[in-house]
């Protein structure tokens, strides 16, 4: 119902970009429907990122991440990430002051507020919120970004 205008946007493949730029140690993605070409690309790399972040849409993105190895998991409800400030003293990089505006990402890596969790435990999580979801018309209230790592859950 509103006037558009069509415009030409080059695109690039992911493992173009990564064969230009390389491998990144956070990677936040969020691209509404083609976040697992990114994961799928990026887990392939022979060092993949050590944070990834997606926007949790469906499960099998978080299988494709537990099945490439990574088993800590932290669901941050991007509603609060305004409630949030910066680390300090900040665990990767510098301390600085911040403040996270609404529809941020927040913090990543070892800043992102909790504690990480296990596969398992993560999967219990989504499967629940998705089910909940279903039964529910209209827009969901909240929505989660999903931080992975290698290593052992704290």
């Amino acid at each position: 119902g509103h006037e558009v205008e069509r415009i030409q946007v080059r695109t690039a493949r992911p493992q173009d970009i990564f064969a230009i730029f390389g491998a990144p140690y956070f990677i936040k993605i969020d691209i509404e429907g083609y976040d697992g070409l990114v994961v799928g690309a990026a887990i392939e790399l022979p060092q993949p990122p050590c944070y990834p972040s997606v926007e949790t849409g469906d499960l099998p993105i978080f299988e494709q991440l537990v099945g490439a190895g990574y088993d800590g998991f932290k669901l941050i409800n991007q509603r609060t990430v305004p409630e949030l400030c910066a680390t300090a003293p900040a665990r990767e990089g510098l301390t600085i002051e911040h403040a996270f505006a609404f529809g941020s990402s927040g913090p990543f890596g070892e800043e992102t507020p909790g504690t990480w969790t296990s596969a398992d435990d993560t999967r219990a999580f989504l499967i629940a919120h998705f089910e909940a979801r279903a039964g529910r018309p209209g827009p969901d209230v909240d929505w989660w970004d999903l931080h992975a790592k290698h290593g052992s859950v704290e």
